[in-house]
């Protein structure tokens, strides 16, 4: 029915991409650039401790 919307936040070596509908986050992806092997690596799991993820519905 809405439309998806995506954002990208770049740093320096980490990159995470967000899959949003209507200001609720659908999907979070976290990639971080290895330079010693030259790849990206795909986080899975829970959130980084310093990030308190919500679970508001709204």
């Amino acid at each position: 029915m809405y439309p998806n919307s995506g954002i990208i936040l770049v740093q320096q070596q980490d990159v995470v991409i967000l899959n949003i509908v209507l200001t609720e986050v659908r999907n979070e992806y976290h990639y971080s650039w290895n330079f010693e092997t030259e790849n990206w690596r795909k986080y899975i799991g829970r959130a980084a401790s310093e990030r308190i993820p919500s679970g508001a519905r709204h």
